[in-house]
């Protein structure tokens, strides 16, 4: 594995974990948007990364679309969130866009994986197959849960009310 190559894999597992922690963590909190700001920037040279990598298709192939999509839901996820106050409609397209981008790198991660399989290598058809096979199952199970848990994460982000005050409660 060449030295790119082997820092576009560091990245990808380093972005995996912060999204992971970033997922299992309580919402909009400092730890929540350091973790958040790492997994962004992981995945910005993870996805440049990508550019310089052209052993597999001999110049600009369909995994560099992919990490043009990529991009595009990175920065669809991130840029919401960067102009203050944040409304609950940006926190919706925070919410999607990293969504999107944490299911595409795990997809990417299975693909990866499938392409690795002996048994897939030997015959292109083996490869699109292992490749689109993987992708698909692992879109529509992150799909599933993004749209299942869509409520609790939202309700994760909402802002805590303030408490009320009234004559009665006054000193």
């Amino acid at each position: 594995m060449s030295p790119l190559g082997l820092f576009h894999t560091a990245l990808g597992v380093a972005a995996l974990v912060l999204g992971a922690v970033v997922l299992a963590r309580p919402k909009g909190t400092r730890t929540h948007r350091i973790y958040g700001y790492s997994y962004v920037v992981c995945m910005l040279l993870l996805n440049a990364t990508a550019f310089g990598i052209y052993r597999l298709m001999g110049g600009f192939g369909p995994f560099h679309v992919m990490a043009l999509i990529s991009l595009a839901g990175l920065v669809s996820g991130i840029l919401p969130v960067l102009k203050k106050p944040v409304s609950d409609g940006a926190m919706v397209g925070h919410l999607m866009g990293i969504g999107w981008s944490y299911i595409g790198l795990c997809a990417a991660t299975a693909a990866e994986i499938a392409v690795r399989v002996p048994a897939l290598r030997g015959s292109t058809g083996g490869f699109v197959f292992g490749v689109m096979a993987s992708t698909g199952v692992v879109v529509m199970i992150g799909s599933i849960a993004l749209r299942r848990y869509r409520g609790r994460l939202m309700a994760q982000m909402a802002k805590p009310a303030l408490p009320m005050v009234t004559t009665a409660t006054l000193p």
